[in-house]
């Protein structure tokens, strides 16, 4: 069964891999959850009251997860040689650039990796966050009538109407 002469198999063994790099990489996150020094490199951002302060940890723990389904994504095309993507792709990179089609499948492997985490936080999946829905703040005059809003800011005349 070789995935090189058909596609589809190809892509499918590219999906698993992306899959099993998540998966590992989410109960890595699960495990140093119980190492101080893990929660304070990386906190949760769901644990901080500060907006600010939640922006920096979600954007560390991206970061660090780039990081090692980077690492994970390259060493897994680097010891099974038949996943790499040129090859894959028919492409003969073995003579001139053999690290190229490592470090590439790598790179596929985490972005396809992170886009899984993704789709299945779309899906509802355990521990996806669903972006909650914000209340509206309104300041000045707002009037409500059938349907049509007219939306009037403290003593100035900008007013926007719609219909």
């Amino acid at each position: 069964m070789d995935p090189t002469k058909d596609p589809m198999k190809a892509i499918g063994v590219i999906i698993i891999a992306s899959f099993l790099i998540d998966s590992i990489i989410n109960g890595l996150f699960s495990l140093l959850e119980f190492s101080p020094h893990w929660r304070k490199l990386v906190p949760d951002p769901e644990s901080l009251e500060d907006q600010v302060a939640r922006a920096t940890a979600s954007r560390n723990r991206k970061l660090a997860y780039s990081v090692i389904a980077g690492a994970f994504g390259i060493f897994l095309a680097w010891w099974f040689e038949g996943l790499r993507v040129l090859a894959l792709a028919g492409i003969d990179v073995k003579k001139e650039f053999p690290m190229w089609d490592t470090i590439l499948t790598g790179l596929i492997l985490m972005a396809g990796a992170d886009r899984m985490t993704e789709a299945l936080k779309l899906l509802g999946a355990p521990g996806g966050e669903i972006s909650k829905s914000k209340p509206i703040e309104v300041t000045g005059k707002l009037i409500i009538d059938n349907g049509a809003i007219s939306v009037t800011r403290r003593e100035s005349d900008v007013s926007t109407t719609r219909s």
